[in-house]
């Protein structure tokens, strides 16, 4: 019996071993799994992440916009050239159709330099995919011929600082010449500039801030502006020249002339007091040329005729009026006296008929 019972207490113990080890082997088992899965976890989002990174790099490198023989730099330097004053003076390229507009620095030497840069403050709204240009030029010979440094176009509403390294032109005498051209029918807003600074290793050779002009004062071809004159003002109020006094349904020619302080192009609104309106018509250079129009009233009066101006910004005039009148034809007039006196007759035979008799006599 005693044996017996050692045996099964062998068995038993054997079993519980076993049972135990079992348990470990597929604790182990199960941990590997979960250390397998986190495995593969980590290495997905390390492809995510590695992803990531490529993609921000492509996108970096391309959004760094191509210069010619230039460097153009994004990093902020406001620190060097100072902020902008939003009351201060800046230049502005002009607007219009046909423009070739050239301001350009002093001559500066870059001459036993070892680093030069060219600092300025901008903002332009120049129709893309045109003619319409705006330029980033040097010239190491005194303006006789020029490099391109940087093509303009695109809409930048708010002030940006933008630079370029000149250390191609290390050795030489510089000027950086800002060009603005259009073509025809010009829609373009024009290109603004302030802060103007050349700086050579760690010192300025040029500085233009526009603070010691007067606004409407020449730069080169460019204009000396305020910050606190206005981005945009309407067309002053059209004239309108044409005949005063007309006959009924006769054709009358009238223009339309308006000018744009910004000169800016201009569309005509013309009412002519019988119904008739021309709706908005094509855009004209500002004050260069008048709009006419024919038109014929088909009834005696005295007509107003209302004409206003817009710019392309849609900034409109106030109304100018003109007022034309329109008398009775002649042609009219006798029509009217006979049939009143045949009228008056009849009357009067009906009146008195014997008069038909003696008429009949």
């Amino acid at each position: 019996m005693t044996s017996l019972f050692f045996i099964a207490l062998k068995i038993i113990l054997n079993i519980l071993i076993y049972k135990f080890i079992l348990q470990r082997i597929i604790y182990s088992v199960y941990i590997s799994n979960i250390t397998i899965r986190i495995i593969r976890e980590v290495y997905k989002l390390k492809k995510k992440i590695i992803g990531i990174i490529v993609c921000t790099l492509i996108i970096a490198t391309f959004s760094v916009p191509l210069v010619g023989s230039a460097t153009i730099n994004s990093e902020s330097i406001s620190a060097e050239p100072g902020t902008l004053n939003k009351q201060a003076h800046y230049a502005f390229s002009k607007k219009g159709s046909n423009m070739d507009n050239l301001a350009v620095t002093d001559s500066v030497s870059l001459v036993g330099a070892e680093n030069a840069k060219i600092y300025y403050l901008h903002k332009y709204d120049i129709l893309p995919g045109g003619e319409d240009k705006g330029y980033v030029k040097i010239s190491d010979n005194g303006g006789s011929s020029w490099t391109t440094l940087w093509e303009v176009q695109g809409k930048l509403d708010d002030w940006q600082q933008n630079f370029f390294e000149l250390n191609n032109w290390i050795g030489k005498t510089v000027k950086i010449g800002f060009q603005y051209i259009t073509g025809d029918n010009s829609v373009s807003q024009g290109w603004s500039l302030d802060k103007v600074i050349i700086k050579v290793d760690d010192e300025i050779l040029y500085e233009e801030d526009f603070e010691e002009y007067n606004e409407g004062q020449a730069w080169g071809e460019w204009i000396v502006m305020s910050g606190e004159h206005p981005e945009n003002d309407p067309p002053y109020d059209p004239t309108i020249t044409g005949p005063k006094r007309a006959g009924e349904n006769e054709p009358l020619e009238y223009s339309f002339q308006a000018t744009d302080p910004d000169l800016d192009q201009i569309s005509y609104y013309v009412e002519w007091g019988d119904g008739d309106t021309s709706g908005w018509t094509q855009f004209f250079p500002s004050g260069a040329s008048s709009y006419k129009e024919d038109h014929t009233y088909a009834l005696e009066g005295t007509y107003t005729i209302r004409a206003k101006a817009k710019d392309v910004n849609d900034a409109e005039s106030d109304w100018t009026e003109f007022k034309v009148s329109i008398p009775r034809s002649r042609q009219a007039n006798n029509y009217l006296f006979v049939s009143y006196l045949e009228n008056l007759l009849e009357l009067i035979f009906k009146s008195f008929p014997i008069l038909n008799k003696i008429i009949g006599l």
